[in-house]
This record gives C-alpha cells, sequence and structure tokens, in this order.
C-alpha cells in the first residue's frame, strides 16, 4: 500500500515538473513585419520569434504602416511585441518615419535591419542618429561577437549583412576586424534596436539564422541591455525544479512512511 501511495506521488510530481519545465522558456517574441526578405519561419520560431498571425512572411508594405501598428500593441496583422523594419526601406516617406519615431517615443520597440547601406539613412533621418557605413563582406561568414547583453556568444556574417560605424546607445555585437553589428537604444518611453543581418534567408544554414532571431526576441523586448534585470537562464531553471522534486519527493515519501 505504501508502494502504490508512494508510485502514485511520484507520478504526480514528475507530472508538475514537466509542467514547469513546459513553462520555463521564455514566451514567443510577436512581431510585425515591414517589406523585405521572406522570413524562415522555421529558423525564426526554433529562436523565440513569430509573425503577428496575418503579417505576410515577406512583410507589409509600407502604404499598410498605420494600420499595422494600430493602437501601438495590436494593429490589423495581430498583437505584436515590436515592428520590424525589413529591407525595403527607402519606402518610407518622411511622415511614415515620423510616425515609427512616435511609435517608438510612446513605448514601442522597433527594430531596424541591415539593408544594403540604406539604414544609415534611415536611422539617421528617423531618430536622429549620426551613424555611417562600414565597409565590409556581407557573405563572408565573418563571426560577429557579443560585447554587451545577452544572446549567443557569436554570431555570423550571413548573406546580407550590413554593418556600420559610431552605434548608439549600447553596442551588442562587433564583427570580428571592425564593424557594429547590432545596438540597443533608448528613445522615449521605447527602445530602437538594428540587427546587420536583413533577414535574407539565401540558403543559410538555419541554425545559423536561428542565432540572429534569438538575438531579435531579446533586443526587440528591451533584454539586450545591460540594464536589464537579470533572469534565471533555463539550465539554472532546470537546476531549481530538479531540486524541488527531489525535495518535494523526500517530504511526500516520509508523509507516506
Amino acid at each position: 500500500m505504501a508502494y502504490s501511495k508512494t508510485a502514485t506521488i511520484r507520478a504526480s510530481f514528475l507530472t508538475l515538473v514537466v509542467s514547469m519545465a513546459m513553462s520555463m522558456g521564455a514566451a514567443a517574441t510577436t512581431i510585425i513585419y515591414s517589406a523585405g526578405h521572406d522570413i524562415n519561419v522555421a529558423a525564426a520560431a526554433a529562436g523565440g520569434v513569430t509573425l503577428a498571425g496575418a503579417n505576410p512572411t515577406a512583410g507589409f508594405p509600407a502604404a499598410s504602416l498605420a494600420a499595422a501598428i494600430g493602437d501601438g500593441h495590436t494593429g490589423i496583422y495581430g498583437a505584436y511585441d515590436a515592428l520590424v523594419i525589413g529591407e525595403d526601406q527607402t519606402a518610407f516617406s518622411p511622415s511614415d518615419k515620423a510616425a515609427i519615431a512616435a511609435f517608438t517615443s510612446a513605448g514601442g520597440h522597433t527594430v531596424v535591419l541591415g539593408a544594403h547601406g540604406d539604414e544609415v539613412a534611415f536611422l539617421n533621418d528617423t531618430f536622429g542618429y549620426v551613424v555611417t557605413n562600414f565597409a565590409a563582406s556581407s557573405t563572408d561568414h565573418t563571426p560577429i561577437n557579443r560585447v554587451a547583453g545577452t544572446g549567443p556568444a557569436t554570431l555570423l556574417t550571413l548573406n546580407g549583412s550590413w554593418f556600420i560605424n559610431a552605434a548608439p546607445g549600447t553596442l551588442l555585437y562587433q564583427r570580428v576586424g571592425g564593424g557594429d553589428a547590432a545596438f540597443i537604444s533608448t528613445v522615449g518611453s521605447g527602445t530602437v534596436s538594428w540587427l546587420a543581418w536583413d533577414f535574407c534567408d539565401c540558403g543559410e544554414v538555419p541554425a545559423d539564422q536561428t542565432d540572429w532571431f534569438s538575438l531579435l526576441g531579446t533586443a526587440a523586448i528591451g533584454g539586450g541591455a545591460p540594464t536589464e534585470l537579470p533572469t534565471l537562464s533555463q539550465w539554472a531553471m532546470g537546476a531549481l525544479v530538479g531540486l524541488l522534486m527531489l525535495g518535494g519527493l523526500v517530504s511526500l515519501r516520509r508523509r507516506v512512511s
């Protein structure tokens, strides 16, 4: 009888642990995405990034910007956590850029991608930065190292990576040999992040794309800045769950015996 009770208790406790483990990972970052390369949705999902339900995988046109932003949390494509500006940045008018700046200043999270050098004018015109282009190969898989914040220790220069100088805010990643590859900056109550890679699938290894998407998910919600309050990693959470499981089983078995 004691054995049966112990087995039942153990099964119940393991069920609880599995439920806790399944909820350990951070929720996916949902984005709305303006026109650019077609997103590899599987690689994005593996990196914790998902498109708002009705957002086209190749992004929405500039003409739909206001409707996509909506109330700053939900627009025509659904609820979202961040606005991602794709490669087609020359399509945005001065009034569009003003709307993006206002959305960000009011507390929105805007992530700008590399765009064959066009990101320089977009960043400077929209947010008043003074960044410049850094000339480097955009396809050669040169390592890109993390210098601040969270995310993979190293990224690769995937096909469609474009670099800058004089990144504002907090520099997150820098290419080996020079060239800023990611930053996060506060604008009003919101944040602006910039990532060198432009989402070009271009036959790149999905796992390498996933690394970039995981950075997007972190930066998009402001987690890339070193001022972010520290959180337990999934490994630490796993250890905590294990300790809770062990302690719980010992305690319950004592009650049974």
